[in-house]
Protein backbone atom coordinates (compact mmCIF):
# COMPACT_ATOMS: atom_id res chain seq x y z
CA UNK A 1 0.00 0.00 0.00
CA UNK A 2 1.23 3.47 -0.48
CA UNK A 3 2.52 4.84 2.76
CA UNK A 4 1.36 8.43 1.54
CA UNK A 5 -0.24 10.58 4.65
CA UNK A 6 -3.84 9.73 2.94
CA UNK A 7 -3.38 6.45 3.20
CA UNK A 8 -2.28 6.55 6.29
CA UNK A 9 -5.16 8.30 7.27
CA UNK A 10 -7.24 5.89 5.99
CA UNK A 11 -5.83 2.92 7.30
CA UNK A 12 -5.58 4.64 10.60
CA UNK A 13 -9.91 5.08 10.55
CA UNK A 14 -10.55 1.83 9.43
CA UNK A 15 -8.79 0.49 13.05
CA UNK A 16 -11.38 3.22 14.77
CA UNK A 17 -13.98 1.86 12.51
CA UNK A 18 -13.74 -1.66 13.76
CA UNK A 19 -12.90 -0.88 17.32
CA UNK A 20 -16.49 1.76 16.86
CA UNK A 21 -17.94 -1.10 15.68
CA UNK A 22 -16.52 -3.99 18.36
CA UNK A 23 -16.87 -1.07 21.49
CA UNK A 24 -20.24 0.78 20.00
CA UNK A 25 -20.07 4.39 20.23
CA UNK A 26 -18.40 4.86 23.53
CA UNK A 27 -14.89 4.30 21.72
CA UNK A 28 -15.36 8.11 20.36
CA UNK A 29 -14.15 9.23 23.95
CA UNK A 30 -11.17 6.97 23.60
CA UNK A 31 -10.63 7.49 19.85
CA UNK A 32 -8.73 11.05 19.91
CA UNK A 33 -6.30 9.14 22.62
CA UNK A 34 -6.30 6.61 20.17
CA UNK A 35 -5.49 8.50 17.09
CA UNK A 36 -2.99 10.71 18.70
CA UNK A 37 -0.74 7.70 19.78
CA UNK A 38 -0.90 6.13 15.94
CA UNK A 39 3.03 6.70 14.31
CA UNK A 40 1.65 8.94 11.61
CA UNK A 41 2.11 12.08 10.51
CA UNK A 42 -0.09 15.05 12.04
CA UNK A 43 -2.18 15.55 9.63
CA UNK A 44 -2.81 11.92 8.87
CA UNK A 45 -4.18 11.76 12.51
CA UNK A 46 -6.42 14.75 11.38
CA UNK A 47 -7.91 13.18 8.54
CA UNK A 48 -8.28 9.62 10.07
CA UNK A 49 -10.74 11.04 12.67
CA UNK A 50 -12.63 12.98 10.82
CA UNK A 51 -13.03 10.05 8.45
CA UNK A 52 -14.09 7.60 11.07
CA UNK A 53 -16.77 10.42 12.54
CA UNK A 54 -17.75 10.77 9.24
CA UNK A 55 -18.44 7.19 8.48
CA UNK A 56 -19.72 6.13 12.03
CA UNK A 57 -22.08 9.12 12.04
CA UNK A 58 -23.19 7.87 8.68
CA UNK A 59 -22.69 3.87 9.35
CA UNK A 60 -25.97 3.57 8.85
CA UNK A 61 -26.63 4.89 5.70
CA UNK A 62 -23.29 3.01 4.61
CA UNK A 63 -24.98 -0.03 5.82
CA UNK A 64 -28.04 0.27 4.32
CA UNK A 65 -26.10 0.64 0.66
CA UNK A 66 -24.13 -2.66 1.68
CA UNK A 67 -27.11 -4.48 2.27
CA UNK A 68 -28.63 -3.46 -1.01
CA UNK A 69 -25.79 -4.24 -2.95
CA UNK A 70 -25.09 -7.17 -1.49
CA UNK A 71 -28.34 -9.17 -1.25
CA UNK A 72 -27.53 -12.74 -0.21
CA UNK A 73 -25.14 -11.62 2.42
CA UNK A 74 -26.50 -10.05 6.28
CA UNK A 75 -23.94 -7.18 7.00
CA UNK A 76 -22.83 -9.47 9.75
CA UNK A 77 -21.75 -12.25 7.71
CA UNK A 78 -19.36 -9.67 6.64
CA UNK A 79 -15.86 -9.92 7.77
CA UNK A 80 -15.56 -7.21 10.40
CA UNK A 81 -12.48 -5.56 8.47
CA UNK A 82 -14.47 -6.01 5.40
CA UNK A 83 -17.34 -3.82 6.75
CA UNK A 84 -15.01 -1.44 8.20
CA UNK A 85 -13.27 -0.54 4.85
CA UNK A 86 -16.52 -0.62 3.11
CA UNK A 87 -18.45 2.11 5.82
CA UNK A 88 -15.10 4.25 4.93
CA UNK A 89 -15.30 4.45 1.31
CA UNK A 90 -18.81 4.95 1.01
CA UNK A 91 -18.94 7.71 3.38
CA UNK A 92 -16.16 9.20 1.68
CA UNK A 93 -18.14 8.48 -1.79
CA UNK A 94 -21.29 10.15 -0.02
CA UNK A 95 -19.82 12.62 2.12
CA UNK A 96 -16.11 13.93 -0.02
CA UNK A 97 -16.91 14.30 -3.02
CA UNK A 98 -13.47 16.70 -3.85
CA UNK A 99 -11.57 12.55 -3.70
CA UNK A 100 -12.10 10.93 -6.96
CA UNK A 101 -14.04 7.61 -7.07
CA UNK A 102 -11.48 6.00 -8.44
CA UNK A 103 -8.71 6.74 -5.58
CA UNK A 104 -11.43 5.66 -3.19
CA UNK A 105 -12.31 2.43 -4.78
CA UNK A 106 -8.06 1.92 -5.37
CA UNK A 107 -7.93 2.90 -1.63
CA UNK A 108 -10.38 0.58 -0.79
CA UNK A 109 -9.29 -2.15 -2.15
CA UNK A 110 -5.39 -1.98 -0.99
CA UNK A 111 -6.93 -2.14 2.68
CA UNK A 112 -8.42 -5.09 1.56
CA UNK A 113 -5.18 -6.55 0.44
CA UNK A 114 -3.17 -5.49 3.14
CA UNK A 115 -5.70 -5.62 6.24
CA UNK A 116 -7.88 -8.46 5.20
CA UNK A 117 -8.08 -11.95 3.51
CA UNK A 118 -7.04 -12.96 0.22
CA UNK A 119 -10.65 -13.10 -1.44
CA UNK A 120 -11.47 -9.30 0.00
CA UNK A 121 -9.62 -7.43 -2.77
CA UNK A 122 -12.04 -9.06 -5.31
CA UNK A 123 -14.70 -8.81 -2.69
CA UNK A 124 -14.32 -4.93 -1.91
CA UNK A 125 -13.57 -3.83 -5.63
CA UNK A 126 -16.94 -5.68 -6.39
CA UNK A 127 -19.29 -4.34 -3.76
CA UNK A 128 -17.44 -0.83 -4.02
CA UNK A 129 -17.42 -0.53 -7.70
CA UNK A 130 -21.75 -1.24 -7.58
CA UNK A 131 -22.03 1.12 -4.86
CA UNK A 132 -20.65 3.89 -6.66
CA UNK A 133 -22.17 3.51 -9.82
CA UNK A 134 -25.17 4.02 -7.85
CA UNK A 135 -24.34 7.21 -5.83
CA UNK A 136 -23.07 8.34 -9.02
CA UNK A 137 -25.97 8.02 -11.78
CA UNK A 138 -28.24 11.09 -12.31
CA UNK A 139 -31.46 10.97 -10.49
CA UNK A 140 -30.33 7.53 -9.03
CA UNK A 141 -30.44 8.17 -5.20
CA UNK A 142 -32.26 11.13 -4.08
CA UNK A 143 -31.07 11.26 -0.76
CA UNK A 144 -27.58 11.80 -1.77
CA UNK A 145 -25.77 14.54 -0.99
CA UNK A 146 -24.45 17.19 -3.49
CA UNK A 147 -22.09 19.16 -1.43
CA UNK A 148 -20.71 19.09 1.58
CA UNK A 149 -20.85 21.56 4.68
CA UNK A 150 -17.91 21.94 6.58
CA UNK A 151 -17.05 19.81 9.20
CA UNK A 152 -18.53 20.81 12.60
CA UNK A 153 -16.74 21.39 16.00
CA UNK A 154 -16.64 17.60 16.58
CA UNK A 155 -15.31 17.24 13.47
CA UNK A 156 -18.58 15.46 11.52
CA UNK A 157 -18.70 16.16 7.84
CA UNK A 158 -22.72 17.23 7.43
CA UNK A 159 -23.86 16.63 4.38
CA UNK A 160 -25.46 19.53 2.25
CA UNK A 161 -29.14 20.66 3.35
CA UNK A 162 -31.84 21.57 0.84
CA UNK A 163 -33.67 24.78 1.86
CA UNK A 164 -36.65 23.85 3.61
CA UNK A 165 -39.73 25.01 1.76
CA UNK A 166 -41.64 27.95 3.12
CA UNK A 167 -45.50 27.16 3.78
CA UNK A 168 -47.48 30.08 2.24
Amino acid sequence: MQSDWRSQARALAMQCLTQLDVQGGDFLLEMDSFVAEAAVPTESKSLAADLARTAWTHHETCDQYIADTVKHWQLQRIALIDRAILRLAIAELLYRPDVPVKVVLDQGIELAKKFSTAESPQFINGVLDAIAKKIHEPGAVPDAPAAVEPADPAGIVQPAREPEAKEE
